[in-house]
């Protein structure tokens, strides 16, 4: 139970910075003296929270943040913060099935992908946080069904992309959180969101997913958004996309702004022109 404390509450953090840029958490403890707050000041991502003490989960005995009070254990966590806490035990771990090959992108698409992805990564729209997390992919359907080439794991840091940081997802099953993949580098969790695209709309045929905090800002919920509960490279994430397809204007817009991946972006078109054009007149605005 005391393990779960500490996971539900990290959870919490990370959900609770889509609405606030700045949180204030308090852990209550049986002794006054040893009160913690965590500060929470417009991160990227949870793993560069700055905890100014640790208290042992064994004696947190509540939560009091700017939504209200709860008891420090699993049903009041479930319960009191549920817009944020998704059932965690209810994750599927991400599958990549890899066979490792040289590179499998065709000289046409590596011209046309790797010319974008360096001007995207030239803007800060693609690339790695100070702490070495990278963000942002790139992909191109390959034509006649719905395999796609995209970026490897890792590459986010990498300024020029030579073609052996290509992937090619074959098949992929959003239940199973799985993908099947040929090339020099394993796909990443994020290939499922690509996939999903692809999946709800045959005229797509290339998305882009970049970092814009400004640009996030700016859209989340005035342009196609995903529930805030699902994080990036999940099910629960690929699935939300099929939602907003069928009860939004998203095959209009073609951008959607991921609530559950702060600053993260996702822009898509009949081709990679299509699709990065998006972006920029977004950001012209």
């Amino acid at each position: 139970m005391q393990d779960y404390i500490k996971q539900a509450t990290i959870e919490f953090l990370y959900k609770l910075q889509i609405h606030a840029n700045f949180v204030n958490l308090t852990l209550i403890t049986f002794r006054p003296e040893r009160i913690i707050t965590m500060l929470i000041d417009g991160l990227k991502n949870v793993s560069r929270m700055k905890l100014h003490h640790i208290t042992p989960a064994r004696l947190v005995t509540g939560l009091i943040t700017e939504k209200g009070v709860s008891k420090a254990d699993e049903k009041s966590i479930k319960n009191y913060f549920q817009t944020y806490l998704y059932k965690m035990e209810g994750v599927v771990k991400f599958n990549c099935h890899w066979n490792q090959s040289g590179p499998v992108i065709s000289d046409e698409q590596y011209e046309i992908i790797n010319y974008w992805r360096e001007i995207l990564y030239n803007m800060d729209l693609i690339g790695a946080y100070e702490n070495g997390v990278g963000f942002g992919n790139i992909s191109m359907r390959i034509q006649g069904g719905n395999q796609f080439v995209i970026t490897g794991s890792a590459t986010g840091e990498i300024p020029e992309l030579e073609p052996g940081h290509y992937v090619k997802v074959n098949s992929f099953n959003i239940d199973d959180n799985a993908v099947q993949c040929t090339g020099p580098l394993k796909a990443s969790s994020e290939s499922l969101t690509h996939a999903a695209i692809y999946l709800a709309d045959p005229g797509a045929n290339a998305v882009i997913h970049v970092h814009s905090i400004d640009l996030w800002n700016e859209l989340i919920y005035n342009v196609p958004t995903t529930n805030p509960a699902m994080d990036y490279g999940t099910t629960g994430l690929a699935k939300d996309i099929f939602r907003l397809f069928g009860e939004s204007d998203v095959i209009e817009k073609r951008i959607i702004i991921m609530a559950g991946d702060r600053a993260g972006i996702l822009c898509f078109g009949h081709d990679m022109d299509e699709a990065v054009n998006v972006l920029m007149q977004y950001l012209r605005k």
